[in-house]
């Protein structure tokens, strides 16, 4: 498995800041969906019956500058990851001022992480990089069921800005 995502613009880097600001406001964990055409956040609660609570979706061409992503293997062309928001959140932090941010799976210590990388121009006109890894967990194949797309009723959709498609039933 494989994925890289970079963001060259301050503004797209935060507007991505953002919404997972309003994420983590929402929850404390939920599933990073990553798709060749899609990523998706997803916040479920199974303590009411189970079933999708918020369903987010970015058009990474229209959001990411460079965005490569090999899944589990070409019939599974799909990686699930299991994440904390708020530490998503706290390695964000730098990336509000940020010129360049980079999304990374890597594997660290023999565990998955997520890396997220900054370049960040101060004041005096100095380049400081920033790098943090949050511990991550892949979720097996065998989980993906239970996030998968939520059954929408006919309604209109609308696509904002960055690629984020909000729905109103």
């Amino acid at each position: 498995m494989k994925f890289r995502a970079k963001l060259h613009n301050s503004t797209t880097i935060n507007k991505f800041t953002k919404i997972i600001t309003g994420v983590s406001k929402m929850a404390k964990s939920g599933v990073l969906r990553l798709t060749p055409d899609k990523l998706f956040l997803i916040l479920g609660d199974k303590s009411f019956g189970g079933g999708v609570s918020l369903w987010i979706e970015l058009d990474p061409i229209r959001f990411f500058d460079d965005y490569i992503m090999d899944g589990l293997s070409a019939l599974a062309n799909e990686i699930y990851i299991e994440i904390m928001f708020e530490e998503l959140l706290r390695a964000l932090k730098p990336a509000q001022q940020a010129r360049l941010l980079k999304l990374r799976l890597i594997k660290k210590h023999n565990n998955p992480c997520l890396s997220i990388d900054t370049e960040v121009i101060s004041s005096a006109m100095t380049e400081r990089q920033f790098s943090c890894d949050i511990p991550i967990h892949l979720l097996a194949h065998k989980h993906w069921i239970d996030f998968q797309a939520p059954n929408i009723p006919p309604c209109d959709k609308y696509n904002v800005p960055f690629g984020v498609g909000i729905v109103v039933t």
